[in-house]
């Protein structure tokens, strides 16, 4: 696929529209969102939805020759086996997905994800054909002790063995920065520390891995919504959004979408 020169996701974590029981639900709420994202050309905006495993064929249907992609939410480290309750890249290729977030705070936080299984997961999702966001962030203590910077950079770093290879100078690797204590609060860092931030994710890949480092698209998520949408996007230095509890809206989402529309004029 390779990501556009602009991305917005929508990450719905484990909820869905009506709690996913309708497909006709999840078709006019693909209908929503198309009939607003019609302004942005799709070679230069990467507009997608991330739903629970068990809905990606349903969203592949539903928004079947719309502006979006479909992806997953979370792949497994492994190729296939006796893993009951894993899905694997391959899996979810197979039911239409065409990327995959990993790394995101909430399984590093429910699930003990270290750096070498977020690798793996990088690598599995790239072997089977997937995009990839990896999502890096500070957490509240990081903040408060003036570390944002220096934390997100060993976040990357670490992961520079999975970063090594051609996908990112094809753009197949996006980075969301996600501050861990922004989450779901309503508050979001102030434009300034998001571009230190993304300037670190940069800055590690520089250091890590210079000659791949410009291409990798840059993106914020945390507390995003249509009324800061417009201001967060206004940011140079920011390539897009991972949008949570707005994405499960579908006006709302859309308001995000025509605010990208506007700030990058498409």
């Amino acid at each position: 696929m390779a990501w556009g020169r602009r991305i917005i996701l929508g990450n719905w974590k484990m909820n869905a529209p009506n709690n996913g029981h309708h497909l006709a639900d999840l078709k006019q709420f693909c209908a929503l969102l198309d009939a607003n994202a019609h302004e942005a050309g799709p070679d230069a905006l990467t507009l997608g939805i991330a739903p629970p495993a068990c809905l990606i064929g349903a969203c592949v249907t539903a928004f079947g020759g719309s502006a979006f992609v479909v992806g997953a939410q979370d792949v497994s480290a492994r190729r296939n086996g006796a893993h009951t309750g894993d899905v694997s890249a391959e899996l979810v290729c197979a039911g239409g997905a065409r990327f995959t977030i990993v790394g995101h705070s909430e399984r590093r936080r429910d699930h003990g994800e270290t750096a070498e299984l977020i690798a793996a997961k990088i690598d599995r999702a790239l072997e089977a054909g997937l995009d990839v966001v990896v999502c890096v962030g500070e957490t509240a203590q990081a903040r408060m002790r003036g570390e944002t910077e220096s934390f997100i950079f060993n976040q990357v770093t670490a992961l520079a063995s999975a970063l090594a290879g051609p996908a990112l100078a094809q753009r197949k690797i996006a980075f969301a920065y996600e501050p861990v204590w922004a989450i779901g609060s309503g508050r979001t860092p102030s434009g300034p520390e998001i571009s230190a931030a993304h300037r670190a994710i940069r800055a590690a890949l520089a250091s890590a891995l210079s000659h791949a480092f410009v291409a990798a698209p840059v993106i914020y998520g945390g507390s995003v919504s249509a009324a800061n949408a417009g201001a967060l996007l206004a940011n140079p230095d920011m390539d897009g959004l991972l949008v949570g509890g707005a994405s499960l809206l579908p006006t709302e989402f859309a308001e995000i979408i025509r605010a990208g529309a506007l700030v990058w004029r498409f």
